[in-house]
């Protein structure tokens, strides 16, 4: 059996931590080793709340399996240094995963030199050695220091009651999206930081800028799942990239609250929609399928899935009318709708042009 004595020098588990008046000691799935790069995620909201893994990227035979021991966000907000001394501290070891080993995936800074390339750190955290692909050896700490500064003075700040604006927030994230990279750790801790300020405004303003300040700290989740998934992916287009990258498993909280911040702000664009539809899976994984809030996201989702479809089926309607007409009734019609036939040169392109 277990021995007691070492049963009795345990603290807390994580299940009494979260308030959890269960807990358990599984045998196998506690065997997983940790990485920064994991390739399964586990959760007990099961039936009979046995732990479950599901993969979360395609492992082959052989590999192993590996799960995540730090909090999900810190991941992608945190630099290889700062989640190495977590896990030193939390559990007595050093990370050599791909992420923790090589050049921070999350630190790359657009070259100063302006050639368009991404400079790393091929030293240590001791020494420093920034490379640009194209331009060689490059300096960029004086830039990465004053970002990081700047961000932690506008968080402690926060933390006694005196919040930015939203608009100061969002000039940060651009500026520091562009001096550092959009997939910087700075810009992602960034964006997850104007959530927090936009939900604070909310709570505190007035009707209008209430309303307002749910739709930006919706849109900033959104901004925030797409810079992850672009890191995640190795794209570095971040927030504004038009990709469909593979979910972050790993963020199904985050994706929780953003669809929770969508939903107050009654959001409905295709490519939100579409994101948390994609998230969907996670979240009911890590919250479990007859969670209160789980089952609004599932009914939120799909009342839109359906009335985007009704219009899909809509318009492909409406495109097969309008192209049973002549070429000068489609003119007449844009040029109703005070729009320009320029560079339409198909009838089809007629057709486009009123449906945009």
């Amino acid at each position: 059996g277990i021995n007691a004595e070492y049963m009795g020098s345990l603290t807390m588990s994580p299940a009494q931590a979260m308030g959890s008046e269960h807990s358990a000691l599984f045998h196998l799935a506690s065997k997983p080793p940790h990485s920064c790069r994991s390739n399964a995620a586990w959760t007990t909201k099961t039936q009979d709340g046995v732990i479950q893994l599901t993969a979360t990227r395609a492992i082959k035979e052989g590999d192993m399996v590996t799960i995540s021991y730090l909090q999900p966000q810190s991941l992608w907000t945190d630099p290889a240094a700062k989640r190495g001394a977590a896990l030193r501290e939390t559990k007595g070891f050093t990370c050599a995963c791909e992420r923790c080993t090589g050049p921070g995936d999350n630190e790359g800074v657009v070259c100063p030199k302006k050639c368009g390339a991404i400079a790393r750190n091929h030293g240590s955290p001791e020494t420093t050695e920034w490379r640009c692909p194209k331009c060689g050896v490059v300096d960029v700490m004086d830039s990465i220091h004053t970002y990081v500064e700047h961000l932690f003075q506008m968080e402690m700040v926060a933390q006694f009651g005196r919040l930015p604006g939203i608009t100061d927030v969002k000039a940060f994230i651009d500026e520091a999206a562009a001096k550092l990279s959009p997939t910087h750790f700075v810009v992602l801790r960034a964006l997850k930081f104007l959530i927090t300020v936009c939900a604070s405004h909310a709570q505190m303003g007035p009707g209008s800028m209430r309303s307002q300040a749910q739709v930006q700290a919706a849109e900033a989740g959104m901004s925030f799942l797409q810079a992850a998934e672009c890191l995640s992916a190795g794209c570095h287009v971040g927030a504004t990239c038009t990709q469909d990258h593979p979910i972050v498993y790993d963020l199904s909280q985050d994706a929780f609250f953003a669809a929770e911040d969508v939903m107050s702000a009654d959001l409905c664009s295709n490519s939100i929609v579409q994101r948390l539809t994609r998230y969907f899976p996670a979240i009911r994984a890590a919250y479990g399928p007859k969670d209160t809030n789980v089952l609004k996201i599932e009914r939120f989702l799909a009342d839109k899935n359906a009335k985007r479809s009704a219009a899909a089926r809509g318009a492909a309607a409406s495109k097969e009318e309008l192209g049973k007409l002549g070429v000068g009734e489609l003119k007449r019609r844009i040029k109703e709708m005070g729009r320009t036939f320029d560079g339409c040169v198909e009838k089809a392109d007629l057709v486009e042009r009123i449906l945009e």
